[in-house]
């Protein structure tokens, strides 16, 4: 593998040595049928020839997206590792695609999971909170910032339907950062509904990016609709409630007011006035005060999110 013949760890080597070492992925992995697909990529089930290992590959179309960005992301993959990011294998390349090779997620998206529970509750929300803050946190240690987390982007290693394990995924999207260099992302990425109010208002930002998205996923869990929304669909109207934190818990009596606690906390317009990864990890409702009550209303309302996404 690519990743194996580098022991500098560069990643421009790594890029170009598969090519150069005339490496074929189809040696190593035979790949299977499609697990998804995004903007430039697409993602495949893959099982290693020598272990039998199943594995997840993305393929990255090189003709539809710059070099710069295809190094960054592999940097940031080589760069991490953690108990809760999305483990990485090694890379490979030819001449229409690079190949990144990581573990398969067999427990598939957190949202498919969650639907396919039947139920779940405030507590079991919160030890999935908690092991995102860990991965933000760790992420945030090492100078990455992922400015990408959402549902699609949390992943569970198993179907082991007594706990949860999960993984940030897809670092497509992400910066390194230097502290040094604090205020110099500006580019506005991201999923809107998961967008902090400084990425939408074009100035430059920082890491918090990432724990407002976090808040954005908690009360999601918690409720089963987004925080922010247009029931017009007009972009205009989502952004200026994004902009002006405009959400509210009405419908939702069964949330605890520990949980609105925490959301309150992270869906700060200020980035300096939010929670760090580090508070977050401390507070009371990430530390075991949660109720323990299945959160039905959450439940019915992600499975008719899911109804809308199959039509």
């Amino acid at each position: 593998m690519a990743n194996n013949n580098n022991p500098s760890g560069d990643p421009k080597t790594v890029f170009f040595t598969a090519v150069a070492n005339g490496q074929d992925i189809n040696a190593f992995y035979d790949i299977g049928d499609k697990l998804g697909s995004g903007a430039f990529s697409v993602v495949k089930r893959a099982k290693d020839r020598s272990t039998g290992e199943e594995v997840a590959v993305k393929v990255i179309d090189k003709g539809r997206i710059r070099i710069a960005l295809m190094e960054r992301e592999l940097a940031i993959l080589q760069k991490v590792r953690h108990q809760n990011v999305l483990p990485f294998y090694g890379a490979f390349e030819d001449k229409k695609n690079v190949f990144l090779v990581m573990e398969l997620a067999k427990g598939g998206e957190l949202f498919d999971q969650l639907i396919d529970r039947g139920s779940y509750s405030e507590e079991d929300a919160s030890v999935i909170i908690k092991q995102v803050l860990l991965g933000v946190q760790y992420l945030h240690s090492v100078g990455v910032a992922h400015r990408d987390l959402k549902l699609e982007n949390i992943l569970c290693k198993s179907h082991d339907a007594r706990t949860f394990h999960v993984y940030i995924a897809d670092f497509g999207l992400s910066r390194i950062f230097e502290e040094e260099e604090i205020g110099q992302m500006f580019t506005q990425v991201g999923s809107l509904e998961y967008c902090a109010p400084e990425i939408l208002k074009g100035v430059p930002y920082e890491k918090e990016v990432d724990v407002w998205s976090v808040g954005v996923v908690t009360y999601t869990l918690l409720t089963g609709c987004f925080p922010f929304f247009s029931a017009t669909k007009s972009n205009v109207e989502l952004v200026n409630k994004i902009t002006t934190c405009s959400y509210n818990w009405n419908g939702f009596p069964d949330v605890s007011n520990r949980a609105r606690d925490f959301v309150a906390k992270l869906l700060m317009i200020d980035p300096k006035a939010r929670m760090t990864s580090e508070q977050a990890l401390n507070h009371p409702w990430i530390k075991g005060e949660q109720s323990r009550s299945k959160l039905s209303n959450s439940y019915q309302n992600l499975l008719q999110f899911r109804k809308k996404d199959v039509q």
